[in-house]
């Protein structure tokens, strides 16, 4: 979502926009050499100063949300004919942030994804308390991650 520009072109960055809606809000400017916003003559401080914090958000953001992906990402032995779509990382980060998830993404994240629905919204099972039943999708799906990770989380909590 950018803004009309009136001045030196940074003032299409809305802060509160990125910070309300998504760290991808401004990816395909932030990251782009050809569209970098770059500083000019009608720049001021407050300028240089919004548009770090700008790219520290987004950053932070975007780290967040790669790292959640990667996290929560089954490994399969073994995929089920036909074949489920898996969803990227901004579609996922969406996904768990808005809560209004389209039932093909859905039932997407629930097969291939360490999330479930609890309360009707789709949640990271890590951020599920313990004893919380949450709905999750296994059907016809073999995670290869799986015992080796409940052996590591039950050594990580015996070793505390």
């Amino acid at each position: 979502m950018l803004r009309k520009v009136d001045g030196c072109g940074h003032d299409r960055f809305s802060i509160e926009d990125l910070k309300k809606l998504s760290p991808f809000l401004y990816d395909d400017k932030l990251f782009d050499q050809d569209r970098f916003p770059e500083i000019n003559r009608l720049c001021t401080k407050e300028c240089k100063k919004k548009m770090k914090e700008i790219y520290k958000i987004t950053f932070e953001g975007y780290l967040k949300a790669v790292n959640n992906y990667y996290d929560d990402c089954k490994i399969f032995k073994s995929f089920p004919d036909p074949p489920i779509m898996t969803v990227g990382c901004q579609t996922y980060h969406n996904c768990l942030e808005w809560g209004n998830t389209d039932p093909e993404y859905r039932d997407s994240i629930l097969k291939t994804m360490k999330a479930g629905i609890l309360n009707g919204k789709l949640v990271r099972l890590c951020d599920v308390p313990r004893g919380v039943d949450v709905e999750i999708e296994t059907t016809g799906l073999t995670d290869s991650e799986g015992e080796s990770e409940s052996k590591e989380e039950e050594n990580e909590s015996d070793d505390e």
